[in-house]
């Protein structure tokens, strides 16, 4: 890939040519892939990518966001071909550059402020002449399977077709939560069994831990884990986040949780019907408090019931800091928002997975 500006159309007048062209040098920072032509020899011909084209307009965060995913995880499917600062008025006629000299397929609308500065007729050209244009917002989250905090606008999530809570999806859900929690329980005897005496033959103190989590709608949640920590003050710290070597685990304690076996006696939760197998993790009320007032729609967490595991915790690390919490909220606003049946049965068989494999919790 090579960048260069989009060719000046021939013209009489050399110099207006040439300024136009320089001006589009400069100020387009345009990425253009040359599309492979079949050659007329005995040679077989090179293989032509017929990817679509993505061009991305915009220059604000969720702009940045994008452009950053799609060239440092590129994925089947996208193939980013460039992108259109909107700092002045002349992008419009860059646009129109750009698409004559065909390849783009989508135009990603990324602008921070639509108010004024939306090329409408542009778009609409696109549209006409089978371009696809898409919302940046959407386009990220399938890009990427969470929903980018980067320049969001509540009217981006009111106005979306997700959040649906459809009165037979939410039955299903609670069917695969008893089954899943009842099976469980019953093939995780031996565990209930050998975990017990391997902490009393550990480290002192009680085997199981209890602890008040902000739940569903804001109502506290009893929650229980077989303890993984030692006792002490440092232990009951409830403003510090676990970290992923944290120096307070005993040695059966970082054994259970890198295959997640601390969190059997919350299937007594999910079968009580306070927690979901599969949703947000539930926090402790002072990093609730923290969270809200640092993470934008940090509160949505609470619109669902919180869970053992999560789309988030399949996807993401540890939490440890302010920053990793906005990362993982906006894996779970995307689970939140695209809540179903399916997609827990997905998040399940990738728990499985890690639970087997030992590749270690999250």
């Amino acid at each position: 890939m090579e960048d260069r500006s989009c060719p000046a159309s021939a013209s009489p007048c050399g110099r207006r040519a040439a300024g136009r062209a320089d001006m589009i040098a400069s100020r387009l920072r345009y990425q253009r892939l040359a599309t492979a032509r079949p050659s007329v020899s005995a040679e077989p011909a090179a293989k032509v990518d017929v990817t679509p084209g993505i061009l991305v307009l915009g220059s604000g965060p969720l702009a940045t966001t994008i452009i950053t995913r799609l060239q440092t995880n590129p994925r089947p499917g996208y193939r980013f071909m460039g992108y259109v600062e909107t700092m002045n008025g002349e992008y419009r006629d860059r646009i129109k550059d750009i698409l004559a000299g065909g390849g783009v397929k989508c135009v990603v609308v990324a602008l921070s402020e639509r108010r004024g500065t939306l090329p409408t007729d542009e778009l609409l050209d696109c549209k006409a002449n089978g371009i696809s244009v898409e919302d940046g917002v959407t386009f990220y989250e399938k890009l990427s399977g969470k929903i980018s905090l980067a320049g969001l606008n509540p009217s981006a999530l009111i106005f979306s077709d997700g959040f649906k809570r459809l009165r037979f999806a939410m039955l299903c859900k609670r069917i695969v939560d008893v089954a899943v929690s009842a099976i469980g329980l019953i093939l995780a005897t031996p565990f209930l069994l050998i975990i017990p005496l391997a902490i009393k033959l550990d480290s002192q103190g009680p085997v199981v831990f209890r602890q008040e989590r902000v739940g569903q709608h804001g109502r506290m949640v009893r929650l229980y884990k077989f303890r993984s920590m030692r006792c002490g003050p440092e232990s009951h710290d409830q403003s510090r986040w676990a970290q992923k070597h944290d120096a307070r685990l005993t040695r059966v304690g970082a054994l259970i949780r890198r295959c997640r076996l601390d969190e059997l006696p919350q299937l007594w939760n999910v079968l009580r019907g306070d927690m979901s197998f599969v949703g947000p993790r539930p926090d402790v009320q002072s990093l609730w408090d923290t969270l809200v007032a640092a993470v934008p729609y940090y509160r949505l967490r609470a619109a669902v019931k919180p869970g053992i595991t999560g789309w988030a915790q399949v996807r993401y690390h540890y939490v440890s800091s302010i920053e990793d919490g906005i990362e993982r909220h906006e894996y779970d606003l995307y689970y939140i928002k695209n809540m179903s049946v399916w997609l827990d049965v997905r998040i399940i068989i990738e728990t499985l997975k890690i639970v087997m494999l030992g590749r270690g919790a999250h």
